[in-house]
């Protein structure tokens, strides 16, 4: 896909002074915050809750869609409440305890025998509450700490190699908690309390870096979210950035949330997840320093677009069964990690400019339930996603502790490599759309 040079803006945010870069990158480490937890229960909750819980595929794949439901319909309402604020920090400060607890609680439910569903229930809410806390002012922020693209671009690169750290410790800590016929729950509850603590102090160090850049430009009035909202999505280049990430939060994650199911129930060996994992991580890093050289030189949704396409490549690869060992199960993950990098940062930069035209269509302070929008489609996405693989593996017979039938084998690898393929094929012809509508 061909990019045209970004044409960027001269000056900062709200004419003060540049970021300085080393606060931008404290900023920027809190991505590894939000994907050390998210990251966890994307990754391993379904897998917990069917495995220690002992609840059936279809029954924890339903908790977990419900609890996105509550999380994705709380974001908008968050994103509009920040809005309403000149200081997004309020709701950091807020949202980080309870999403540091609830975390924990999650994983020590079955070690505290507190596994009744009313608890994990409650629990999943309260850790989809303080996510939304957090997560979408720490977003909403990139549009309040620099107006310039570019600019914007590279400090959503820095935020995602933050994440890619998180998703590289992940990979060398959760598959060990969760392998061997016997999961020690002790270990894994003492894993979880540690991760939330450290998630929660470093997403309150990463609003305290910039907070002097956490104000509006003037005092923000009240606005009627009603219209705005209806005057934001009557813009086509604010629909087609939201269509893009819906698609790019059911699609795309398959893969990866399947790599525990794949080497546990058709390579039988659940360590390989461990290095699939690390692989991807490596991946994604290694990525960076590509889609950051890229980001000054095509447009961000044509490197969406190839970002796409690079994970859609390793979908198809994977459907065609070449993943038969630890080996080449790392092999392909890595080639995913590749386009994730594009995917899941190169969304970003077009989000703050949905964000900036959002505001001067509406003559409203904006940007936080833009994002807080962006992150709704997200978080449904990923929820219906979720739900799917419940309900597909239950259908095809998957059983916890017993060798999967070859339809349950089949199903993991259908899930796993058509996820990216038809994200894809869906995201391409829309970042051409996008592409055509901006010339």
């Amino acid at each position: 896909m061909g990019g045209a040079r970004q044409v960027t803006k001269a000056s900062e945010a709200h004419g003060t002074e540049p970021l300085p870069w080393l606060r931008a990158t404290i900023y920027a480490s809190g991505n590894f915050a939000k994907n050390l937890v998210w990251g966890a229960s994307e990754l391993a909750l379904l897998f917990v809750l069917t495995k220690l819980y002992g609840f059936s595929p279809a029954f924890a794949g339903a908790l977990l869609l419900v609890s996105l439901i509550w999380d994705a319909c709380a974001d908008p309402w968050i994103g509009a409440l920040a809005d309403r604020s000149a200081n997004f920090g309020r709701l950091i400060l807020l949202g980080a305890p309870l999403l540091a607890v609830s975390f924990a609680l999650l994983f020590a439910g079955p070690w505290l025998g507190l596994t009744h569903p009313a608890f994990v229930g409650l629990s999943l809410i309260a850790f989809r509450t303080g996510y939304s806390l957090v997560d979408v002012p720490h977003n909403a922020l990139l549009a309040r700490i620099s107006d310039v693209t570019q600019r914007r671009a590279q400090i959503a690169l820095l935020r995602f190699l933050f994440s890619s750290f998180a998703a590289l410790a992940l990979g060398q800590s959760l598959p060990a908690q969760l392998d061997g016929a016997q999961v020690l729950e002790g270990p894994l509850a003492v894993w979880g309390a540690l991760t939330g603590l450290v998630a929660g102090l470093i997403i309150v160090g990463a609003w305290f870096a910039v907070r002097r850049h956490d104000r509006a430009p003037s005092p923000p009035p009240q606005p009627i979210v009603a219209r705005t909202a209806l005057t934001i999505l009557g813009l086509p280049h604010v629909r087609l950035v939201f269509a893009l990430a819906l698609v790019g939060a059911l699609f795309s994650p398959l893969l990866p949330k399947m790599l525990l199911y794949y080497a546990d129930g058709v390579l039988n060996d659940v360590g390989a997840a461990q290095g699939a994992l690390s692989a991807m991580a490596i991946g994604q890093i290694a990525a960076v320093p590509f889609w950051f050289w890229l980001s000054s030189r095509w447009a961000p949704e044509s490197s969406l677009g190839l970002a796409h396409m690079i994970a859609g490549l390793s979908g198809a690869a994977l459907l065609t069964g070449v993943a038969q060992a630890g080996a080449s199960l790392s092999w392909l993950a890595g080639l995913y990690g590749l386009g994730a990098s594009g995917i899941y940062a190169v969304i970003w930069p077009l989000v703050a400019r949905a964000a900036d035209e959002a505001t001067a269509a509406s003559g409203q302070p904006s940007s936080a339930l833009v994002f807080g929008a962006t992150i709704f489609l997200m978080q449904l996405g990923a929820g219906l996603g979720t739900g799917a693989m419940g309900l597909c593996l239950s259908a095809a017979g998957w059983q916890d502790g017993a060798a999967q039938s070859p339809a349950a084998q089949s199903m993991i690898g259908l899930i796993a490599g058509a996820g990216p393929l038809l994200g894809a094929a869906v995201a391409i012809p829309l970042c051409l759309r996008l592409q055509d509508k901006g010339r």
